[in-house]
């Protein structure tokens, strides 16, 4: 199958009432008659409807909120604001070495009401990002950091607990990596080996030591992760 060389699709010049303006991680804004089912690897911005909405299918499922243009229909703290645009360098982890890329919906406090973590696939396009914003009265915003302990510094409310730990925590980080590899290349070993090697690691005490290997990598990794989520949790709700 060749590559698509044909020219990019153009955006709606206007929002045709009742429907939705959607926008897709490196796509251009289409337009739909109505919103599909959520689906949870499929991030995607909405405006429209029969309510002027903003519906958010982000991390923590889909969000319904009200915009500016309609703010009296709902208390102040569900209205969406602002648009945060979070683009953040960081350490290499394994092969990856991209920037994470985070959208924050905030209210007019700047309290989170939905988020989009879109760091493993394309980058939302910034130009129909703010189309969207124009049409609905929402502010938008673009921040870039450097590090990771940069953003935590500047932006602890919206660090991942998983950053918290590489930047406060970097040893306890690094064991809950090799603890991840050790559990993930015992499985790869598995995979691979032949009908032989299978019968020679299982018919020999060898098996021992390699089920206890691959058992405390993963309790390693699993302990780490979950001490370091409640963490961020408890420091969350005292912030």
């Amino acid at each position: 199958m060749s590559d698509f060389t044909g020219p990019e699709p153009t955006e709606p010049e206007g929002l045709t009432p009742g429907c939705y303006w959607r926008l897709r991680p490196g796509e251009v804004i289409d337009e739909i008659a109505e919103l599909p089912r959520y689906h949870s690897s499929r991030p995607a911005i909405y405006f429209g409807g029969p309510d002027l909405e903003l519906v958010v299918d982000g991390d923590s499922g889909r969000r319904h909120l009200p915009v500016p243009t309609n703010a009296g229909d709902g208390p102040p703290d569900e209205v969406a604001c602002t648009f945060l645009s979070i683009m953040v360098v960081h350490r290499a982890t394994g092969h990856v070495n991209e920037p994470d890329r985070y959208l924050e919906v905030l209210n007019a406090s700047e309290e989170p009401l939905a988020r989009i973590d879109d760091s493993a696939s394309w980058e939302f396009r910034a130009d129909s990002l703010q189309r969207i914003c124009d049409l609905s009265g929402i502010a938008v915003e673009f921040e870039h950091y450097e590090s990771e302990a940069e953003l935590l510094t500047a932006r602890p409310m919206f660090t991942p607990a998983h950053v918290e730990l590489e930047v406060d925590h970097p040893i306890e980080a690094d064991v809950r990596d090799f603890g991840n590899a050790l559990w993930i290349g015992t499985i790869i070993c598995f995979a691979l080996v032949g009908a032989g090697g299978m019968e020679f690691i299982f018919a020999t005490p060898v098996k021992y030591a390699v089920v206890t290997l691959a058992a405390a990598g993963l309790g390693v990794a699993t302990t780490i992760s979950m001490w370091s989520r409640i963490r961020w949790k408890k420091k969350k709700r005292f912030h």
